[in-house]
């Protein structure tokens, strides 16, 4: 378990007073699939990950985002929500944001880009996805996330937002260490 990612999920929670949340063993691989099989995923505007990533550049289709193992339910899914996996949601979300390290890795082909977990989020139809070129700071990052998207919201504009954010952190506003590039730099936005 990573220390801050229940408060930048509640916090987030906090800017967006509708969101649904799942937290702990409701964050599991089942609830994503359960939730894309009913088709309520294709009602989610934002979808929303703070947890482990796991990146596997040399295969990308064992790239995979580390969710809850629901051992109580005798689930058959192991936890990891795999890039193949990703791509057969059904989800229309104008965003996908993976707080996690370094998701926005994969593999280079010549015909595709880089194939990876954005990639996946994109096929299953994100419009776009926001993830992480290098291991990120928990307790940065959840103060990061919160911050995008409040101003995200304010703006009404994901790509807005995210600009907002990196220049609050540039400009000192969440103190001096948090100008260093290695605390806002590493997210990037994919998509429309």
């Amino acid at each position: 378990q990573i220390p801050y990612t229940r408060k930048e999920i509640e916090s987030i929670g906090d800017v967006q007073k509708d969101a649904q949340i799942y937290l702990g063993q409701e964050a599991s691989e089942e609830k994503i699939k359960e939730l894309s099989e009913s088709g309520e995923l294709m009602d989610f505007r934002v979808i929303h990950f703070a947890t482990h990533g796991i990146m596997i550049p040399e295969k990308p289709e064992l790239n995979a985002i580390v969710l809850s193992l629901n051992k109580e339910n005798n689930s058959r899914e192991d936890g990891f929500l795999r890039t193949p996996e990703i791509s057969e949601l059904q989800l229309q979300a104008e965003l996908v944001t993976l707080s996690a390290c370094e998701t926005a890795l994969g593999k280079k082909y010549m015909a595709e880009g880089v194939v990876g977990l954005t990639n996946a989020f994109i096929v299953s139809g994100a419009d776009a996805v926001i993830a992480t070129l290098w291991p990120v700071a928990d307790e940065a990052t959840s103060l990061f996330m919160t911050r995008f998207y409040d101003n995200a919201y304010q703006e009404d504009d994901f790509l807005v937002g995210l600009n907002r954010t990196k220049r609050e952190f540039i400009n000192g506003v969440h103190g001096e260490e948090y100008r260093k590039p290695y605390y806002w730099a590493p997210f990037v936005y994919y998509g429309n």
